[in-house]
């Protein structure tokens, strides 16, 4: 049987190396914490569980990059 990769997939593949640009983390490390569920029996989407996870990953890092602009603001 063969797969294909959704749209969703893509677009998370493109954010998760964006995110290792960002981070200066290898890309393959980000691949790695993808999660694929089969979808209308040969498409490969992310999981609900990955998607949540990546969100609030996201989340963390804009707020900690906040807290890091806010405070080197401060010190000017």
């Amino acid at each position: 049987m063969t797969f294909t990769l959704s749209d969703k997939s893509i677009a998370s593949i493109v954010n998760l190396l964006q995110v290792g640009i960002i981070t200066g983390t290898d890309i393959v490390d980000q691949l790695r914490t993808m999660e694929l569920v089969v979808e209308d029996g040969n498409l490969l989407s992310p999981s609900e569980t990955f998607i949540k996870n990546f969100n609030e990953n996201v989340e963390k890092m804009i707020e900690e990059a906040t807290r890091f602009q806010n405070a080197a603001n401060l010190e000017c």
